[in-house]
């Protein structure tokens, strides 16, 4: 019966993988519109390509192996990888900005349930802790995925678009969007500019966040993908808010491997 949660884990993988590879473009080009002052640079969201393929090892593994884990976990953890299908569609349409985020909050939020009630490294088993570890990724990313939903949302309701592409041809509309949507591009001039204040503000509180949880879980894991997208943030390495924020981060790690093997608290 258990092969059965695994299959739903795998379905839902795969589904959100041909959602994302058909709207990734146009994904991208509503993050442009509403551009957040946290939001990393394009070379940040690679990060998708090892969560799928790690998501989808775990899950076939699951199938051909039947690990012991719970079917609370692998169903919190499908339904993760569901509403994030979803937020894509939400997203994308750019209507209902508010309610992406509200779908986007609730994926974290699965996933964290999911990580918690798998507590793999708690139990020291190294097959139960690289099967969950994909799990572990993709909820650090979605901590920060919520931030900027939510932010987006605020934005939404307080003013208009950051960028507005007019009507023309469809050829030219192509081009336009290469051009203000390089988000790689950008990435590079960031390295010159000096990080906002609300950078400042709010990456080292989500970064206490992160360390809070990973300590919390535990789960060292977890907050590897927002040093990810800490180091890929404008004004990086330049910024010592930003250096900060990382520090706050692997010291969150570290405490939780500390409590996971030497003092259990």
């Amino acid at each position: 019966m258990i092969r059965l949660y695994y299959g739903l884990l795998l379905s839902a993988i795969v589904f959100s993988l041909a959602s994302s590879a058909t709207l990734g473009r146009y994904l991208s080009e509503t993050a442009t519109t509403y551009s957040i002052s946290w939001q990393p640079d394009g070379r940040a969201f690679a990060i998708w390509v090892p969560l799928y393929a790690l998501g989808a090892a775990s899950a076939i593994y699951g199938l051909v192996e039947l690990p012991m884990l719970s079917r609370e976990v692998l169903v919190f953890w499908s339904a993760t990888w569901f509403l994030s299908v979803l937020w894509i569609f939400i997203f994308d349409n750019q209507r209902q900005l508010r309610l992406a985020a509200v779908i986007i909050v609730g994926a974290f939020a699965t996933a964290l349930t999911a990580l918690i009630l798998a507590d793999a490294w708690r139990s020291k088993n190294t097959e139960e802790i690289l099967l969950v570890a994909p799990l572990s990724l993709l909820t650090g990313w979605l901590l920060l995925a919520a931030s900027l939903g939510v932010a987006t949302a605020v934005k939404v309701s307080l003013r208009k678009p950051d960028v507005t592409i007019p009507r023309m041809p469809r050829r030219e509309r192509e081009y336009v969007k290469r051009v203000y949507f390089d988000q790689t591009r950008d990435g590079q001039r960031a390295l010159h500019v000096e990080p906002t204040t609300t950078q400042k503000i709010v990456l080292p509180i989500l970064a206490l966040v992160g360390g809070c949880l990973a300590i919390a879980v535990p789960d060292p894991v977890l907050p590897l993908p927002l040093v990810w997208g800490c180091s890929l943030q404008r004004g990086f390495p330049r910024s010592a808010w930003l250096i900060l924020a990382i520090g706050i981060l692997l010291g969150g790690s570290a405490v939780s491997v500390l409590r996971i093997f030497l003092w259990e608290f």
